[in-house]
């Protein structure tokens, strides 16, 4: 794809629109760039790598968010947008997210460095990721996710 093709939407007038606000949000394009990558396929997978591509491009002086927060963020805001503009399809009753073909072409058309800034290399350290911390918690928690997270949620944007 040339530089400035515009990737392939919907016929319908307010496509482009959609997709604009959708891709507006840096958390909905660190979603799209986890998901474009495969590597989840669950809210709470999701937050997982959104958070931690978060917390590897934030500055000291700004706090982290946290895992719980963005999974109540992805599951109530971003995660609907991303599907109102078919850039993702989100089914909350089963908790599964998956990147739609015109969301793989959206991706890639903002290409792997325009999606998040380029993490400065981290020194290796002996403390748990926040992936092996949030999979600690759960587990700690009964093995369930708080109902908020399983509750259905509209898919149309308010």
């Amino acid at each position: 794809m040339a530089p400035f093709d515009v990737p392939p939407l919907r016929d319908d007038p307010t496509a482009v629109s959609d997709v604009l606000r959708a891709i507006a949000n840096r958390r909905r394009r660190l979603a799209l760039q986890c998901l474009s990558e495969g590597r989840v396929s669950s809210v709470a997978a999701l937050a997982v790598d959104v958070d931690g591509l978060e917390r590897e491009t934030l500055d000291d002086e700004s706090p982290a968010i946290g895992v719980e927060v963005v999974a109540l963020e992805l599951h109530h805001q971003h995660l609907p947008k991303l599907a109102w503009a078919e850039l993702a399809v989100y089914d909350p009753g089963n908790d599964v997210v998956s990147i739609t073909s015109a969301g793989q072409s959206v991706a890639d058309w903002l290409g792997d460095g325009s999606l998040a800034p380029a993490a400065s290399p981290q020194p290796a350290s002996s403390a748990p990721s926040s992936r092996d911390r949030f999979a600690s918690a759960v587990a700690e928690s009964s093995g369930t996710y708080p109902t908020s997270l399983t509750r259905s949620v509209s898919t149309t944007p308010r």
